[in-house]
């Protein structure tokens, strides 16, 4: 039978060849990227040369504020790219992917307990694949490509790569980047954020100048730009368009028939999801977030500035101002209360644990780019402003002293106690709050909130729909009353599970193990001493007989 007649084993195929060197694997013919025929890199990872550190964009950018100059100066970058013709790859590389695959071949067989000998000898799998190639089969192959960051990346402003990632190479090879390796996207959110938000801005000028037109045709003066304005713009134009109806942001693409394949998320004709609520003051929160870094960015413009950085300072000076006094614009359709029922207070923050306290909950959040899992970034979200101090009386307010009482305290108690327990609970700048306690992932998102966070005697239905409406405001006392509910709800639930009492007593909480059980006792294990030592063979026989 003839070499090429045998139906080739595309299972050889499944795992990338390489790493190969940019420079030496790929020809003349690999182009550069164009709109109409990008040249895409897949699960691109920075490292830094000679250490291989691995390093995000938002360090090794010259844009972004955290640019560390000295450490990124020569930074590679590691890559997956398809090939569908052979042309592209050096006759040297060629002969490597053939070897491989004879390898993988050989492996292969004695696995499946078949004879690796007639295939190990005189088979020229390059001259095979090259042939199968040829067909127009489906066949692909991919290789690890290796090369050096030559100039800034560009994220949503390139002509080349106008909704996505661009790279150039020294070779002054252009790819467009599919998705970023897990550990360089977590190094890289920052970076994200902001072009995202810059391009944002920029999208919902243009849609305001009218159809067909762009950012810069927008004639609305440069001082009623504000956020706020910008924030209307969003609600009006983008948070609930036929767009994002189509468009579902969190998928699976293995298992979700309504998702055309291939189209990132966009479901198949004549499907639809209704958004989420989504109100201006979280709008203005991510806007708050990364808006001094776009004014950077269009101070820097020479010509064509498009924001009033004047009326933009003073909008984030007066942020500032609310954040330290602990106030904030209410968003629109909130009434503002300001009653607070102190008795209510007391009794939901006195009472004893709940034996029928819900478990924490388990966080399933994943990445909007690329599409792998995403684990919570901790050290962004225990990042905590003072702009949402409850007022009111918490196991986590300065009521709780950490002064030793009278009767001394468990050291091992004390040990399973996060050190949060003595300060007011708080928020960070993206309305939420990430549980202290150890190995627990459990989080209150005030943006959406779910109803096992709600789960409380004293939180009112009234109150529940005010904040499924998201008719709220950090300057509302019945929000930090009812945050603290739900904060305390949660410290109770571990307080049981630990098996731990809390009594108020005067105007201190104390802290016992509610079983003698409950209390681990390392010292009384650490006075035995166990002879775990072992008889030799012989004797064991001996004295088995």
């Amino acid at each position: 039978m003839s070499q090429r007649s045998a139906i080739f084993n595309q299972d050889l195929l499944a795992e990338p060849f390489g790493p190969f060197q940019e420079e030496h694997a790929l020809t003349s013919d690999v182009r550069n990227t164009t709109v109409k025929n990008p040249l895409v890199l897949d699960c691109v990872q920075f490292e830094l040369e000679g250490t291989n550190e691995i390093v995000g964009l938002d360090e090794c950018e010259p844009c972004q504020p955290e640019y560390d100059l000295e450490r990124c100066r020569h930074v590679t970058f590691t890559g997956v790219l398809e090939i569908s013709n052979l042309k592209w790859l050096s006759p040297e590389t060629i002969d490597t992917i053939g070897g491989t695959l004879q390898e993988r071949d050989r492996v292969a067989r004695i696995a499946t307990h078949r004879n690796a000998l007639p295939d190990s000898q005189g088979r020229n799998y390059a001259e095979e694949l090259n042939f199968w190639l040829s067909f127009d089969l489906g066949l692909k192959i991919r290789v690890i490509i290796r090369g050096e960051k030559w100039m800034p990346v560009s994220y949503l402003q390139s002509i080349h790569v106008p909704k996505g990632l661009m790279l150039v190479a020294r070779s002054t090879r252009r790819y467009e980047v599919a998705s970023l390796h897990i550990e360089t996207y977590e190094r890289s959110r920052k970076y994200l954020a902001r072009w995202r938000l810059l391009h944002e801005l920029q999208k919902l000028l243009g849609i305001d100048a009218g159809p067909g037109k762009s950012w810069s045709d927008n004639k609305t003066p440069l001082a009623g730009r504000t956020p706020e304005w910008f924030a209307e713009l969003y609600l009006r134009h983008r948070a609930y368009s036929f767009e994002q109806r189509r468009q579902r942001p969190i998928y699976d693409s293995d298992s979700d028939s309504d998702i055309e394949p291939g189209a990132n998320g966009r479901l198949k004709r004549g499907r639809e999801h209704s958004p989420r609520s989504v109100s201006q003051e979280e709008v203005l929160s991510l806007i708050e977030q990364h808006g001094q870094w776009v004014m950077d960015q269009v101070k820097q413009r020479k010509h064509g500035k498009w924001l009033d950085l004047r009326v933009w300072a003073l909008w984030f000076a007066s942020a500032d101002a609310r954040v330290a006094d602990g106030r904030s614009s209410p968003p629109e359709g909130s009434t503002g209360r300001k009653v607070v029922n102190k008795e209510r207070s007391k009794r939901g923050l006195a009472r004893q644990v709940s034996p029928h306290s819900p478990s924490p909950m388990a966080v399933d959040a994943r990445l909007p780019y690329p599409t792998h899992g995403r684990k919570v970034d901790e050290t962004m979200l225990r990042t905590y402003d003072p702009d949402f101090s409850p007022q009111s009386t918490t196991l986590g307010s300065p009521v709780s002293s950490p002064e030793r009482p009278s009767t001394p305290v468990d050291p091992d108690l004390l040990a399973l106690l996060p050190s949060q327990l003595w300060q007011p609970p708080n928020v960070n700048s993206l309305q939420i709050w990430t549980c202290p306690w150890r190995n627990c992932s459990y989080l209150i998102d005030l943006f959406h909130l779910t109803d096992e966070d709600m789960d409380h005697q004293d939180i009112t239905e009234e109150d529940k729909q005010r904040f499924r409406r998201k008719q709220w405001s950090r300057s509302d006392a019945w929000a930090r009353e009812a945050f603290a509910y739900m904060v305390d709800r949660h410290h109770h639930w571990h307080f049981n599970d630990a098996g731990i009492d809390v009594d108020l007593v005067g105007d201190r909480y104390a802290f016992r193990w509610r079983y003698s059980s409950s209390q681990p006792r390392p010292t009384q294990f650490r006075n035995v001493k166990v002879d775990d030592r072992r008889p030799e063979p012989d004797r064991i026989k001996e004295e088995a007989s």
